[in-house]
């Protein structure tokens, strides 16, 4: 947060200093880059508390608060600043967002008992439930072989029922998602494994992905926002969702095919956008911590028409979704 300490006006006579005070849970820096006051810098620590004191001449000047905790309740920090018998108090809020629950293996009722706010908007998103899903060869939205998984995020400070909410205080979050994907394919029984390039990238689907550079940028959260809260729950929860899917078509009469990747969840915060926003990019603040999955789904021609995929059966260590270590992406699985 950028703090602006502007020259008292009037100036009081014998008063030559200016003082800021901040609560435990707060840091003063000088850049936003996090470089410290070399010259009168402020005294304490963030533990327990700083102290400032700022001669009259210096001002105008410009600082950077850090929060370095999570709230406990609303405006439970603040910074204040003293001069004479005068003083300004801002109060501050450290939001974080911690990793809930995780589904990657349940049906829609018992997916509905563990996130039972989960919103109606997710919850027709998995009509199947999550986990390693049977193939559908239903031409519709559900066609195809599916993975699916479902994530819980708590948001805190919890809010009391006279808090009113988040999106009141034009507070937005928004849960999304970096990822790295690989499609390997054998043409032929006897065939080699082949990865698909990123050329073949387009409308109707996504070969290959690389990691982003830039770090916090969001690669794989969708213009549409089907896979998200859209707002926090009475309870101070929020979701997200994936389904990595392989479409039905197999005209190019492929024998095998793997689509492996790795991903990592976490949630943005947005302060004063006016709205929430969403999509790929890089916006606002990271709030929360990372949450690792992978998800591999190995397909083969279905047995009644090999111009469609279904999901090799017989070796589920090789059709998987679920949180924890990566899987190696730049090899077919054998």
């Amino acid at each position: 947060m950028m703090l602006v300490i502007n020259k008292p006006d009037p100036v009081l006579p014998g008063v030559d200093t200016l003082t800021v005070y901040t609560t435990n849970g707060l840091d003063i820096w000088q850049t936003p880059n996090k470089v410290p006051f070399l010259n009168n810098p402020p005294q304490g620590n963030p533990d327990q508390g700083e102290m400032w004191e700022i001669p009259i001449a210096s001002l105008p000047m410009t600082a950077y608060i850090e929060v370095v905790r999570q709230s406990q309740a609303l405006k439970d920090m603040y910074v204040k600043a003293q001069y004479g018998d005068f003083a300004d108090q801002i109060p501050i809020t450290g939001i974080w967002v911690s990793p809930g629950g995780v589904s990657a293996g349940q049906t829609q009722d018992e997916l509905l008992q563990s996130f039972p706010d989960l919103d109606p908007a997710l919850q027709n998103y998995f009509p199947r439930g999550t986990g390693v899903l049977p193939t559908s060869l239903t031409p519709n939205y559900y066609a195809g072989t599916t993975n699916a998984i479902s994530f819980q995020w708590h948001v805190m400070p919890l809010r009391g029922p006279n808090d009113g909410t988040w999106e009141n205080d034009n507070i937005f979050f928004d849960a999304t998602r970096q990822m790295a994907l690989r499609v390997w394919y054998k043409p032929t029984p006897d065939g080699v494994w082949t990865m698909a390039p990123q050329a073949w990238n387009n409308s109707s689907g996504t070969w290959y992905k690389d990691w982003p550079v830039k770090v916090e940028y969001a690669n794989d959260d969708p213009p549409y926002d089907i896979d998200s809260s859209k707002q926090v729950t009475a309870q101070g929860n929020i979701y997200s969702a994936d389904e990595p899917t392989v479409q039905l078509d197999n005209s190019a009469n492929w024998n095998e095919l793997q689509y492996k990747l790795n991903a990592r969840e976490f949630v943005r915060v947005e302060i004063d956008a006016g709205s929430r926003v969403s999509g790929n990019g890089w916006n606002y603040s990271r709030g929360s911590d990372y949450v690792q999955w992978h998800s591999e789904i190995w397909c083969v021609p279905d047995a009644l028409d090999a111009t469609m995929w279904a999901r090799r059966t017989g070796d589920n260590l090789h059709n998987e979704i679920g949180t924890g270590d990566y899987i190696d992406l730049g090899q077919p699985t054998e």
